[in-house]
């Protein structure tokens, strides 16, 4: 499910705030905004192994701070919004950031860009093309989370990226689990 901006779960702790746009989007792999120092609680409460950010900018001190203490590993591959007429995301950071995601290694893992919108909405888009969704559910997704920001370039990315171009090891291919988590799965 998708919590908006501000809003709140209540624990046994108390109350934490997720950041913005957060959804699970398949077993170990959540999607969020930015995180800052107010969603701190509830991003302990996940027990995040991993970070990987498609936005530029660094993480607030507190933040950083709670990477550090946690040993979470963190990933940086910026990416800019499509925008007419001449800005795209580059292929290859967005495929780097999709084989960082579906590493079973770096699960549970969190990936965010400045507010888990555009550049989010497409790596997950293509997640979601892994899982064999249609593209009327996938496209469905996208705009619920990007709301105003939701591009027809992104969604044309989502549609014609080449999925078939992603990292394999020698001996296997990406796979859907029964529980319809993707992962890296070899064969003998």
């Amino acid at each position: 499910p998708l919590l908006t901006a501000g809003a709140a779960v209540r624990t046994a702790g108390g109350m934490q705030q997720p950041p913005m746009n957060f959804a699970l989007v398949c077993p170990g792999v959540y999607r969020s905004g930015f995180p800052g120092r107010h969603n701190l609680s509830f991003l302990k409460s996940l027990g995040l192994r991993s970070l990987v950010s498609l936005a530029h900018g660094e993480y607030p001190s507190e933040v950083r701070d709670w990477i550090d203490e946690e040993g979470i590993n963190t990933l940086g591959l910026s990416m800019p919004s499509n925008r007419e007429p001449f800005v795209t995301m580059q292929t290859e950071t967005l495929l780097a950031a999709l084989t960082a995601v579906l590493d079973p290694e770096n699960h549970p893992v969190l990936v965010h860009c400045l507010r888990g919108q555009q550049q989010t909405g497409v790596l997950v888009g293509c997640i979601r093309k892994l899982q064999r969704w249609s593209l009327a559910a996938t496209l469905d997704e996208y705009g619920r989370h990007a709301g105003l920001a939701a591009s027809l370039l992104d969604q044309q990315m989502i549609e014609l990226v080449d999925l078939h171009v992603l990292p394999k090891d020698a001996h296997g291919e990406l796979s859907l689990d029964d529980d319809g988590s993707v992962s890296q799965v070899t064969h003998p």
